[in-house]
């Protein structure tokens, strides 16, 4: 899908949002591992919607999750299972220090659960300490485009560690040695 489809959706809603009152907003939170290993690869966090009691209507919204490049690289972002794609669409771009999902559904989001799932690799030289993934401004329309107030948004803390490498070929050998010399006893 073209990535001009989710601009002109959210620009139409706009449009036939304006004579549309203001909605209940929801909350927003990024799941996953809170820690991990310097060179994993395909690292998932959920983005997740849930209800503050005002009810969820989510036609279309501009989401950047904000993260440190030193630590991870963009890999891919998938629907969660509240978008049906199509006639739903989900798009990902990489901005440099955000991710910058774009979102748009047919009918409107009205239950909690995940929105996407996003993919990240960690890098192999990435510090060992505390990094973050958070919500940048937020921009979330009604599926009658009306704009809904900012939402309540957490992000999440993920500790870095050291990667623990692989033995070598020859750290090995003594241990084959000496099991082939107790089989033969």
């Amino acid at each position: 899908m073209s990535n001009a489809y989710p601009k002109i959706a959210m620009t139409l809603m706009l449009a036939l949002g304006l004579a549309a009152g203001a909605e209940a907003a929801p909350i927003l939170s990024i799941s996953g591992p809170t820690s991990v290993s310097q060179g994993a690869q395909d690292v998932t966090f959920k983005i997740d919607v849930s209800d503050d009691g005002g009810g969820i209507d989510i036609g279309a919204a501009q989401i950047p999750i904000a993260y440190d490049p030193a630590v991870f690289s963009f890999d891919s972002v998938a629907p969660g299972g509240l978008l049906s794609v199509p006639p739903d669409s989900l798009s990902g771009n990489d901005l440099g220090t955000s991710i910058g999902l774009s979102i748009t559904s047919l009918f409107g989001i009205t239950a909690a659960g995940t929105l996407a799932e996003l993919v990240l690799d960690v890098l192999p030289d990435a510090p060992v300490d505390t990094t973050s993934l958070s919500f940048d401004t937020m921009l979330i329309f009604s599926s009658l485009g009306a704009p809904v107030p900012p939402p309540t948004a957490q992000g999440i803390d993920v500790d870095v560690t050291e990667s623990v490498p692989a033995p070598a070929a020859w750290a090995l050998l003594p241990l084959g040695l000496l099991a082939m010399r107790r089989r033969r006893a």
